[in-house]
C-alpha cells in the first residue's frame, strides 16, 4: 500500500472518527432556557358548601346510623349508609347550600368509582329547577346544574338490591364540581389528577 492509500485509510478514519464524535455530541449535548413565570395564589372561599341534611344522624337499618360527617369548611362530606335488599330510600342525608343570596352558581356530579352488587345506586338532587338523578353505577361526570341564590338542595339516595345476590359493601367516591359559570369552555368539567 502507498503513500495515496495510507492517506485515504486515515482520511477515512478521521472522517468516521468525526462523525461518531460528532454524532455522540449531539445525542449527549442539551441546551435548556428557563424562563420564569410569577403564579400569585391567593385562596378565597367559594359560597356553594355542604350542610347535614334532616335525617342526617337518624337511625338507620340494622340498628345503625345514617352518618354524615361533614370537614371542617363544610367542603367536604362523607356519608355512610345501610341499605337492604329490594328498595331502600334515603330521604334528606345531605344538603348542597349556595350562601349566595345573590347569584346563582352552577354544579356538576363525578361518579369517580362504584361498587358491584348495587342493581340501582341514584344521588337525588332536589334543586328548584327540578329534581336531578345521578346514576352511581357509572364512572361518568353529571351535566352542569343551577343551584339557586340561597338555595339549600336536599340530596336522597336510592339503592336497589336483588335478594339473589351478597349485600354489597364499599365506598362511592363522589365529586361536587363548583363553577361560577354553566360550564368550562370545553363543556364539561375537567379531571384533576
Amino acid at each position: 500500500m502507498g503513500v495515496s492509500g495510507m492517506m485515504t485509510i486515515k482520511k477515512r478514519y478521521l472522517i468516521e472518527l468525526l462523525a461518531i464524535v460528532l454524532f455522540l455530541g449531539l445525542v449527549a449535548t442539551s441546551v435548556f432556557v428557563y424562563l420564569p413565570i410569577n403564579v400569585t395564589i391567593s385562596g378565597t372561599t367559594i359560597p356553594v358548601k355542604f350542610a347535614t341534611g334532616s335525617n342526617a344522624g337518624g337511625t338507620d337499618l340494622g340498628g345503625n346510623t345514617i352518618s354524615v360527617t361533614l370537614g371542617s369548611k363544610s367542603m367536604s362530606a362523607k356519608v355512610t349508609l345501610h341499605p337492604t335488599y329490594e328498595y331502600t330510600y334515603y330521604e334528606d342525608v345531605l344538603r348542597i347550600v349556595n350562601d349566595d343570596d345573590s347569584n346563582p352558581h352552577y354544579i356538576a356530579i363525578r361518579v369517580k368509582t362504584t361498587i358491584s352488587g348495587l342493581e340501582t345506586a341514584q344521588m337525588i338532587i332536589h334543586l328548584s329547577s327540578g329534581d336531578k338523578i345521578i346514576n352511581l353505577n357509572s364512572e361518568d361526570t353529571s351535566e352542569w346544574y343551577e343551584i339557586s341564590a340561597s338555595e339549600s338542595a336536599q340530596v336522597d339516595f336510592f339503592f336497589k338490591i336483588s335478594e339473589d345476590s351478597p349485600l354489597p359493601s364499599g365506598t362511592i367516591l363522589l365529586e361536587l364540581i363548583y363553577s361560577p359559570e354553566s360550564s368550562t369552555p370545553s363543556g364539561s368539567a375537567p379531571s384533576h389528577p
